[in-house]
């Protein structure tokens, strides 16, 4: 379910990024990631979303607490979750743009093996 939803996203975000639209690409980006730590927390973790909206948890906050407990070894890849998370807000509600700076190639890989480690963990 969440696999073909996270690829999407990703290629989007992509291509997004190659057209130059960096605010969108890194939205895209960062949900492209997001649902793959979700998917991971609902399949490994038996996280529930619907406990969490009765709650009004905020289920970035949370799914960010899943990235740090499992990339524990990591600081590189906590602090490239964060950033990514740092970028999309600006992207979505800053009046400041994402710029090509912020979305070079090695960022890029960084965020893009936190998706894959977690979406390989979901779907095992």
């Amino acid at each position: 379910m969440y696999a073909d939803k996270v690829r999407k996203g990703w290629d989007l975000a992509l291509k997004l990024r190659g057209e130059g639209d960096l605010n969108n690409s890194a939205s895209r980006m960062y949900y492209a990631v997001f649902q793959a730590v979700l998917a991971y927390a609902i399949q490994k973790e038996g996280f529930d979303r619907e406990k969490a909206r009765r709650d009004k948890d905020n289920v970035h906050s949370l799914m960010k607490r899943v990235v740090e407990q499992n990339v524990k070894n990591s600081r590189q890849a906590r602090d490239a979750y964060e950033d990514l998370r740092e970028l999309r807000n600006r992207a979505d509600y800053d009046p400041d743009d994402v710029v090509k700076s912020d979305l070079e190639a090695s960022f890029v890989y960084s965020v893009e093996g936190i998706k894959d480690f977690f979406l390989k963990k979901a779907t095992k």
